[in-house]
């Protein structure tokens, strides 16, 4: 089968997985063997945009096209405890047929804010989504578009509701499930912080980012931290931020194994790097969100070779 959608290649392996939804009037859960895969947390029924779906759908939503071995209903939602009890049962029941159920050894959150979530879904996140041959590997986008470091808490919010998920019901249910497999974010802050947000001031805004990924890494995250991209001359307050980015850059780089594990070097691009790409409309459409064909020109590449280099 061929996925498509928001989670494209979750089956390219070939072998068993278990899908489990959990859902009620207020929360909805899509599970993929034992990584939570999906989430609605404010608003929905089984009917809303977080779909559960077999076959083919010309939607992004939900997790489609891969053949349906086993099925278990429940009329209500179940608790974790009961989810994960029903999980082992399917399990279990494959084994008496010979069939092995491979959990996901990558578990990769991608983030930070509209550059990162992208142009109609199409950021370089989601075309690493579409071109990785990397199976057993299960990523969620956490983008979320105009966040902040000093003023939205959502995007750190968001983090640590995935690390708390993983920790509670992913890898590190007993220590052997952390065996073989690997915890990672990757980040790209910066567009919405350098300036307005902290005006330039380099060093405030990247206490405020260690603030937020130092507790991840000392949760056992492998962490990845992008470069910042320019601005253009249509933005406000361009040449700030744009001066403030090579300092920001600069102190990214030299703390590579001290404050993160990878980087992932945006800015160090030719072509979509220098100050001067932002005002190039075929390479950033507004002067600050690269267009489509941008990300999965020139950021895909870059973004999938430094992630690619943590897979196990």
């Amino acid at each position: 089968p061929t996925p498509n959608g928001f989670a494209p290649n979750l089956f390219v392996d070939g072998g068993y997985h278990v899908l489990s939804m959990s859902g009620n009037t207020s929360m909805i859960d899509i599970w993929f063997d034992d990584v939570l895969q999906a989430g609605d947390y404010s608003t929905g029924t089984a009917r809303s945009s977080r779909k559960f779906q077999v076959g083919n759908s010309t939607s992004n939503f939900g997790l489609i096209k891969f053949k349906l071995n086993a099925l278990a209903i429940y009329n209500r939602k179940l608790t974790d405890v009961e989810r994960r009890s029903a999980v082992s049962a399917l399990i279990n029941k494959a084994a008496e047929s010979s069939i092995t159920i491979t959990k996901p050894a990558n578990l990769l959150i991608g983030g930070f804010d509209s550059i990162s979530a992208g142009p109609s879904a199409n950021s370089y996140i989601q075309a690493y989504l579409a071109n990785t041959t990397r199976p057993r590997s299960v990523f969620v986008n956490e983008s979320i578009g105009g966040s902040t470091l000093h003023l939205n808490p959502q995007a750190k919010l968001n983090l640590d509701i995935r690390v708390t998920n993983y920790e509670l019901e992913g890898i590190p249910v007993k220590p052997s499930d952390r065996v073989g497999r690997k915890f990672i974010i990757t980040l790209l802050p910066g567009a919405n912080d350098l300036q307005p947000g902290y005006s330039g001031d380099v060093t405030a805004f990247l206490n405020a980012l260690w603030l937020i990924t130092d507790p991840l890494r000392a949760r056992g995250v492998t962490l990845g931290i992008a470069t910042i991209l320019p601005k253009g001359s249509s933005q406000s307050g361009f040449a700030l931020h744009n001066s403030a980015r090579a300092t920001a850059n600069t102190q990214i780089r030299s703390l590579l194994g001290v404050k993160y594990d990878f980087l992932i070097d945006f800015a160090a691009d030719a072509t979509m790097g220098p100050d001067a790409a932002a005002n190039d409309t075929n390479l950033y459409g507004d002067g600050l969100h690269p267009t489509a064909t941008a990300h999965s020109t020139y950021l895909e590449p870059i973004y999938r070779a430094a992630v690619n280099a943590q897979l196990v």
